[in-house]
């Protein structure tokens, strides 16, 4: 007994340590006066998006994957709200939210096409994965850790993915300068290589079912559609990063910190999820399994950055 409650302990402990960063990152947009109002109303949209899109179905269903819908529907109210609350006037203003409109709206009618037509009966793999996580930690029923996750992801959209849409919000100034460009150009880049790694792998498994996908922008990276998800981020945090520079003067010096840190926690952040939580390690465990190809295929190609093939 003493054991269970140690053990319930620690897990506990690592809940906060994960949450309470975010947490101060949101308190950091309240206490700034031009970021408040759209920092309340985005907690709770986001509250209701994750508790009514993925909470209720996730617990009915047992599919976790609903999360995926929520979070893309998430960036999509981003991308509303900024037009809401800003001066749309301002060119940045615009490009910003129409980069969440674009990312968001892409996730969010994938999500609902997918639910409409043929809603799965199983989970996806990297949420199986997630099982085995919890297994691991102790847990002995998947409701609570299930539940927790589907609101850390709804808190991570209250928080630091929100920075970029406040800032735009903040700076009604803002131009399109040099580093905007730069910023709009590997937006674009990573968006279209994103969808152009999903067409080309879509397309090898309709003539090669079976088969650990080697073609196209997949013979240089094992998840170049993560990598340029990733690479998205970083074209969003540079357009937003002149706006950033600009604002020290206005904002308070925590506030102001607590915008710094999160373009910064977006970046980490980001890379974790796409690499170790939901996205490479989670797949690979399974593919290793399934595939009788996969492991040559992990010696020769790099896992996430993309690179030249090696030999083995």
């Amino acid at each position: 007994e003493r054991s269970t409650t140690r053990g319930a302990g620690r897990r506990f402990a690592r809940v906060v340590a994960g949450d309470l960063p975010l947490f101060a990152v949101l308190a950091a947009f309240v206490a700034e006066p031009s970021t408040r109002d759209f920092a309340l109303v985005n907690l709770g949209v986001q509250a209701v998006g994750f508790v009514l899109g993925a909470c209720l179905p996730a617990y009915y269903t047992r599919v976790m994957a609903c999360v995926d819908v929520a979070w893309s529907a998430g960036l999509l109210c981003l991308g509303v709200q900024a037009l809401l609350f800003g001066d749309t006037g301002s060119p940045v203003l615009l490009v910003v939210a129409g980069i969440y409109l674009a990312v968001g709206g892409r996730g969010a009618m994938w999500g609902v096409v997918v639910a409409i037509t043929d809603f799965p009966s199983d989970d996806m793999p990297r949420y199986h994965y997630r099982r085995l996580v919890w297994k691991r930690e102790g847990y002995r029923s998947e409701t609570l850790p299930m539940m927790h996750e589907i609101l850390h992801q709804g808190l991570m959209n209250a928080s630091i993915l929100a920075a970029p849409a406040m800032l735009a919000v903040a700076d009604p100034d803002a131009r399109i300068g040099p580093v905007v460009v730069a910023g709009m150009v590997v937006w674009a880049l990573g968006y279209a290589f994103e969808s152009l790694a999903d067409r080309q792998k879509a397309h090898f498994v309709k003539r090669s079912a079976g088969r650990t996908c080697d073609a196209g922008l997949w013979r240089y990276s094992r998840h170049p559609n993560y990598f340029f998800q990733w690479v998205q981020w970083h074209g969003l945090i540079l357009v937003v990063l002149p706006s950033l520079v600009s604002l020290a003067d206005d904002f308070a010096p925590l506030p102001w910190a607590g915008f710094a840190a999160a373009l910064v926690a977006i970046s980490a952040g980001m890379y974790y999820v796409v690499v170790h939580y939901t996205g490479a390690i989670p797949a690979e465990h399974f593919s290793v399994q399934h595939r009788a190809d996969y492991r040559a295929y992990q010696q020769r190609v790099n896992r996430f950055f993309p690179g030249p093939n090696r030999s083995y």
